[in-house]
């Protein structure tokens, strides 16, 4: 059980579409998005509030806010940029 008011999320690695134009994936940019795979209670409860009922969350953050954790990234609430759901994130990616 998470007690940490964090999120572990998995990093995408995917391009973007942003203002109509191709963004490749850049390891060395300042945010990242990251998909919630696990975390403190309160907060997938508050993220199941603002995504579709029982649809994934994704989340944009920067990049030097993460910490490593077994393969993926404990992320502080306070550090997230947006949050959205998978399908409005697979609406952004692009170069497919």
């Amino acid at each position: 059980m998470i007690i940490r008011k964090c999120l572990i999320v998995k990093e995408l690695q995917d391009d973007m579409m942003i203002d109509g134009l191709l963004q490749k994936y850049d390891d060395s940019a300042p945010y990242m998005y990251g998909i919630v795979v696990d975390g403190e209670k309160s907060l997938l409860d508050k993220l199941g509030t603002i995504v579709n009922l029982g649809e994934p969350a994704v989340i944009s953050f920067f990049r030097v806010n993460k910490t490593p954790y077994n393969g993926n990234y404990l992320v502080d609430f306070d550090n997230i940029i947006e949050i959205m759901s998978k399908s409005d994130y697979e609406k952004r990616k692009g170069g497919k």
